[in-house]
């Protein structure tokens, strides 16, 4: 549901940066909830794994190709 893949989002959120959840950073990690919300349907997740291919984060070679789809899939 809706609600799921935003919390599922901001999980990806947390594990993405330094925070105060007592979480450490942890890329791989981020990319996995980030893939488990943009299949249930969240765009932010999807923008966010296009992201990390353009840039090479989360353990992603940089793709272009891949970066490009993702954000389509966002909806630009």
């Amino acid at each position: 549901d809706a609600g799921g893949a935003k919390a599922m989002y901001e999980l990806g959120e947390r594990y993405s940066s330094n925070n105060d959840y007592g979480l450490d950073k942890d890329e791989p990690k981020a990319l996995e909830w980030y893939k488990k919300s943009a299949e249930a349907g969240n765009a932010d997740a999807m923008r966010r794994i296009a992201q990390m291919y353009e840039y090479g984060h989360g353990g992603l070679p940089k793709d272009k190709a891949q970066a490009e789809a993702w954000y389509l899939k966002a909806g630009g």
